[in-house]
């Protein structure tokens, strides 16, 4: 069996794909099969048979078998199927062909059929290879039902026509014990159908279950190769504040009076760690699914006032202007991890902000559903780098930055709070729209 592999379309597709694929691997044998058994039928009518006939029923089947030589052959040699389009390109190219193989192996009735020149012996031989061939639908032909259902609606009625015309060459118009066996092919073509579509819904749950197996194994390395970034960004961003700590605590040790002006340093070393130590305690909780939420009526102007409380002394101290405009709006969520993202997009606002700038914080009603919106005057983000910074550990392009901001990018920058607010909005259900300009703000 092939690999199933999954691109950029959907299940659905890359299901059709591989059994499309499968359904080709047995094209030839399927081929090869065929003009086998029209040389056997041909090899036993030839001398009790009309050769007339035999040589023109021998021609037809050369003739389907070079047109399947033609029009498959591309597709086994690895012609794409990989789109629904592709797909659908190859059944409207095949079908005619099926359609014709199944009129073909419909008409060797004709050949042997209740024909007094042939022996029973050979007419049974001739049936149960006739019968072989109407067992096609129960092969891998039945992984493309399209193409299965014309071959044998082809075949069989085809073959029932044929039963018919002899019967009553035959026998005349006058039924008897013979013409009911016309009955029995309606039933064998009831059952290749219904047994042609059992065999294709097992093997379509097998490459469903390859389908889903083959996501997951891509998550899982995916995820992998996020927690090995992630762990590598965490320590090279813990390496800074442990090796100033280090430094700091070796020259308190050989210079214990200088203790008052280290303090401060430490202080701030000690909070950088935690700081980075929360935020990867808060990320892998909501990557593990721990954290839930509380649904609830709030007022945002009443969040948003607690906000302005909490981060206006801070934006004072950086020399910033902090606005908050916050009519009273009503939404339902969780106020707590709401804050958590307003908070983080605050945050960021400040950080890549050089002093007398100004940040707005505000709360409007839009396409009929609240919104909140931080505009800042900061560095601005490049385009290129709008898809990437909700990425973990991700920090934006630095180049040109006032030096104010690329000191307090390296203090206190770890990369995770757009991440978590990236998390924290898939949980709520909300939606995230960032529109920035370099050099003016975001």
């Amino acid at each position: 069996a092939g690999a199933l592999t999954l691109g950029e379309d959907d299940d659905e597709v890359a299901i059709r794909r591989e059994l499309m694929q499968q359904f080709m691997r047995d094209a030839r044998l399927r081929m090869w099969m065929s003009l086998v058994s029209t040389l056997a039928i041909a090899a036993m009518a030839w001398n009790y048979a009309d050769r007339a006939s035999v040589l023109a029923w021998l021609g037809a089947g050369v003739a389907v078998f070079i047109g399947f030589w033609i029009l498959e052959r591309p597709y086994q040699q690895g012609r794409s199927l990989a789109t629904a389009q592709d797909q659908e390109r190859m059944v409207r190219l095949l079908a005619p062909l099926y359609v014709a193989r199944g009129l073909y192996w419909g008409t060797p009735l004709l050949l042997f059929f209740m024909v007094d020149s042939v022996p029973r012996t050979v007419q049974t031989g001739c049936a149960i290879v006739g019968l072989a061939m109407t067992s096609d639908p129960l092969t891998s032909m039945a992984l493309v039902p399209r193409l299965c259902r014309r071959y044998t609606h082809a075949l069989f009625g085809t073959a029932i026509l044929c039963f018919a015309w002899r019967v009553i060459e035959r026998h005349g118009p006058q039924l008897d014990l013979t013409s009911l066996f016309v009955v029995i092919p309606f039933f064998h073509w009831a059952l290749m159908l219904r047994l042609s579509e059992r065999v294709y819904l097992s093997h379509r749950k097998m490459c469903a279950l390859q389908c889903e197996l083959v996501r997951k194994e891509r998550e899982a390395k995916l995820a992998i190769d996020a927690k090995n970034r992630m762990l590598a960004a965490a320590a090279h961003d813990m390496r800074q504040p442990v090796s100033a700590l280090s430094l700091l605590a070796h020259h308190l040790v050989l210079h214990p009076d200088t203790h008052l002006q280290l303090a401060p340093k430490i202080a701030a070393a000690s909070a950088s760690i935690n700081q980075l130590f929360d935020a990867l305690f808060e990320h892998s909780a909501l990557e593990s699914g721990a954290v839930s939420v509380v649904m609830q009526d709030i007022d945002l102007s009443l969040l948003l006032g607690s906000l302005e409380a909490e981060y206006g002394a801070l934006a004072r101290a950086r020399r910033l202007e902090l606005h908050v405009r916050a009519p009273r709006l009503g939404a339902r969520t969780d106020p707590m991890r709401l804050r958590r993202i307003i908070a983080n997009l605050l945050s960021n606002a400040m950080k890549y902000s050089a002093p007398d700038r100004r940040i707005l914080l505000a709360s409007r009603m839009r396409r009929g559903r609240p919104c909140v919106q931080v505009w800042d005057q900061g560095i601005g983000i490049a385009s290129g780098e709008l898809d990437k910074i909700f990425q973990e550990f991700y920090r934006v392009n630095l180049v040109g930055a006032p030096p104010e901001v690329r000191d307090r990018v390296s203090a206190e920058g770890i990369g995770l709070g757009l991440s978590i607010v990236a998390r924290l909005s898939r949980l709520l259900h909300v939606g995230i729209e960032v529109a920035s300009t370099p050099g003016r703000g975001t």
